[in-house]
């Protein structure tokens, strides 16, 4: 889940209801297990703060890593999207400071031999970076970007504008990012030099089809 499930997290019924059952329907029987991105949405609402309750983390913080196969995977936490001084945090957001003690979280990890070593690389962050103008996305270009532009990544898997978008690797953003859109699947094969991502929609068929060489 790449954020945004809900549009507030308000109590453990809404959290359940809203998406958590049909995700153990579906997923449990086939083994599959669930990761999580926690986009602006989940940080409002009276049971935000319960976020890692149901979405335990190897870090003890919602921006974490996870290796599957031959992937190493980034999960990082966007923040808000507004600066802190917005009304509707009432002075209680405090998200720059937060994006910066992530950002050297970040640098850290990839320096690390386990990221160095994977074959390939895969970066979640719910807000996409280098396309958009809100405070939330200019303070993740400038914290993020100077690190993940050294880190040979190979495709950052990104949601927030609710619809479907590609943007190749350029002189700003130097590795692709797909935005998968509210109503699709995205699936992503790791083999043969290469990660095959396939976006399909509600009826089941493939909609969009990407392929990105590992480095």
């Amino acid at each position: 889940f790449n954020g945004d499930m809900l549009t507030s997290m308000e109590s453990e019924k809404q959290l359940f209801e809203g998406y958590l059952n049909s995700a153990a329907e579906l997923l449990t029987p086939a083994g599959i297990p669930i990761f999580a991105t926690r986009g602006n949405h989940e940080n409002r609402g009276s049971f935000s703060p319960s976020f890692l309750d149901y979405f335990p983390t190897s870090t003890g913080e919602v921006y974490y890593t996870f290796r599957q196969g031959p992937a190493y995977f980034v999960v990082l936490d966007c923040g808000e999207d507004k600066p802190d001084s917005d009304i509707e945090y009432g002075g209680l957001g405090a998200y720059d400071a937060y994006r910066e003690e992530e950002a050297a979280w970040l640098r850290e990890t990839v320096a690390s031999e386990e990221f160095r070593n994977a074959s390939a690389r895969i970066v979640l962050l719910h807000i996409p970076l280098g396309n958009g103008t809100w405070h939330g996305n200019i303070h993740l270009e400038e914290l993020f970007l100077p690190i993940l532009n050294d880190a040979d990544i190979d495709v950052m898997l990104s949601g927030h504008t609710h619809r479907y978008s590609f943007h190749p690797a350029n002189d700003k953003v130097r590795f692709p990012v797909l935005v998968n859109d509210n109503a699709s699947l995205l699936k992503c094969d790791v083999g043969d030099g290469k990660i095959t991502a396939r976006i399909y929609g509600p009826e089941g068929t493939v909609r969009h089809s990407h392929e990105f060489p590992l480095k």
